[in-house]
């Protein structure tokens, strides 16, 4: 299979979440935290790479506006919210470019996006047979059988590629309210930031010796936003030769155990209660897994296939399934 930091964290949190999602569900509303979180990002990323203010501005605003213009309706008191998040977005990419001017790195790589083989994984073929081979069950008998014969693959795209201070990094950055040292606590044994220096390291080559992680602080609900200090901080995160050699081990493991349920099928994929209100809100499926896990009709939209999915096609030379995004209504 072809796995990526999502789908890993995914399948480890709540394996009917991540059943859900392969099946190509998705809300009719707009997640707004994650909205906020992607367009910060594509911004940032943008800002980093060119030192262009004004265009991150409207790279972070076209695509929180692309994510508007996916859901299936959006109230007036909805939309208030969202202009108002896109004003906050931009005070933060402001924030950071002030930030960006005090900096002295120089930019090796403005992006990295990687698609590495894990090795020892040779015929994990469930998801490509289902595309080369709809109308066969199973996966193949025999172990070479053509384009069938593939390993498990590791995902991925990084921002900027830096070097800082004598050293070659990766800028990673989040949002958070949180004000606790707990919070960086978190990323000492994080997957996602060893996924990006492994492949990233494959990818190009470079010694990446790890990640420096940017938070950006988000205003409490009884905070004025409008008058916050948006003042980012920043924690490196080394990666050594050791520290990778086990990630690449858990993760096949986890790609193993996933292929493994997907061929048994939804019964594989249980349900982790604790999940249910991870990042302090309700999960999308959450009503429906309260049902026993069947969706009403039109209680979700049918996604559009994410980059991974498209992948597989680029991977076999078969041309991918065409998109066809879902404009926004706005209620009267």
């Amino acid at each position: 299979m072809i796995i990526n930091v999502s789908r890993s964290q995914g399948f480890q949190a709540c394996r009917r979440k991540q059943w859900f999602y392969d099946q190509g569900l998705g809300a009719l509303k707009v997640a707004e935290p994650l909205s906020m979180g992607s367009a910060y990002h594509k911004g940032t990323a943008h800002l980093t790479a060119k030192r262009d203010r004004e265009g991150a501005l409207k790279v972070a605003e076209e695509s929180y506006r692309s994510d508007l213009a996916k859901a299936k309706l959006i109230l007036p008191e909805e939309q208030v919210l969202h202009e108002r998040n896109i004003e906050l977005i931009k005070r933060m990419i402001n924030a950071q470019a002030d930030q960006y001017t005090k900096d002295n790195w120089t930019v090796l790589k403005p992006e990295v996006e990687f698609l590495v083989p894990l090795p020892g994984t040779e015929h994990h073929c469930h998801f490509v047979h289902k595309i080369l081979h709809p109308d066969q069950e199973g996966i193949c008998t025999e172990p070479f059988n053509g384009k069938c014969y593939h390993p498990h693959y590791l995902k991925g795209k990084t921002d900027a590629i830096l070097s800082w201070n004598g050293m070659i990094w990766i800028m990673e950055r989040k949002t958070s309210g949180m004000k606790q040292n707990i919070f960086w606590d978190q990323w000492y044994l994080s997957h996602q930031l060893s996924a990006y220096v492994y492949g990233a390291r494959k990818a190009t080559g470079l010694p990446i010796n790890g990640v420096i992680l940017e938070k950006m602080p988000k205003p409490a609900k009884n905070q004025d936003p409008f008058s916050f200090d948006y003042s980012p901080e920043r924690e490196p995160y080394l990666r050594s030769e050791s520290d990778l050699a086990e990630f690449e081990s858990e993760l096949v493991s986890i790609a193993e155990d996933y292929e493994r349920a997907a061929t048994v099928g939804k019964s594989a994929f249980y349900r982790n209660p604790q999940s249910c209100i991870d990042y302090n809100r309700r999960c999308d499926f959450w009503d429906t897994c309260k049902r026993g896990g069947v969706p009403n009709a039109g209680e979700f939209a049918q996604r559009n296939p994410d980059y991974v999915e498209l992948e597989y096609y680029k991977l076999l030379g078969l041309e991918a399934p065409k998109c066809s995004p879902t404009p926004a209504v706005v209620a009267e």
